[in-house]
């Protein structure tokens, strides 16, 4: 009985070990980004949509440019699909490419979107004289 009961422990440790080295499966995610314009001025503000599809996602999406961190949002809606947003002001004229970073959870891998460019112009001023 006591070598039996050595076996069960040895075998239940073995399975405690393999359960803690082994993450939990975690469903793919998409990450979409939708910028309300391609164009925008120096120092207009610009909204930027980040849609996460995946099981329930939930957690942060990290706005970029290049590399860059604009900021965070956190995601909001129920069901598979979610969305986070985030108002962007360009300080300098550029071509600006944009990506949404979605951080996983425990039940979603994390995904980037495709860069979208966005060009940000100079700001139209008007001058009248009287």
């Amino acid at each position: 009985m006591n070598a039996l009961l050595q076996k069960v422990t040895r075998q239940l440790a073995l399975w405690l070990c393999l359960l803690t080295l082994v993450p939990a499966f975690a469903g793919t995610t998409t990450t979409t980004l939708t910028p309300a314009a391609s164009t925008v001025q120096v120092g207009v503000p610009l909204v930027l949509t980040a849609s996460v599809t995946g099981t329930n996602p939930t957690g942060t999406v990290t706005f970029k440019n290049g590399t860059t961190t604009l900021g965070t949002a956190t995601l909001s809606g129920t069901g598979n699909t979610r969305t986070a947003t985030f108002s962007a002001t360009f300080t300098t004229v550029a071509s600006n490419s944009l990506t949404a970073v979605y951080a996983g959870d425990a039940g979603n891998t994390t995904s980037t979107s495709a860069a979208n460019t966005v060009a940000s112009t100079t700001r139209v001023t008007t001058t009248s004289v009287a």
